[in-house]
């Protein structure tokens, strides 16, 4: 139990070296419409160079169970597309 209070520190430092470098890895971001945060993909651009997103239509938070093949079509199409 301790190991973890003892690594929240080290974890802290290695967080603060990377906050400033964008992630090089493609990065999907889907927000709903009537969500928290359906501009999500809008508000990561910053932090990946390699972003894609949207917002999906009639839906919230739980885009899983709202919008599920919705969720599905857009997660495939992100996974199978060719990266040069």
């Amino acid at each position: 139990m301790l190991g973890y209070y003892r690594a929240a520190v080290e974890d802290a430092a290695q967080n603060r070296a990377l906050r400033d470098t964008p992630l090089t890895v493609p990065v999907l971001a889907l927000g709903g419409d009537r969500g928290s945060a359906p501009d999500l993909h809008q508000a990561l651009k910053p932090l990946a160079q390699d972003l894609q997103g949207g917002v999906l239509e009639d839906c919230g938070h739980y885009l899983p169970e709202e919008q599920p093949r919705e969720l599905a079509r857009r997660m495939l199409a992100f996974l199978t597309q060719s990266r040069a």
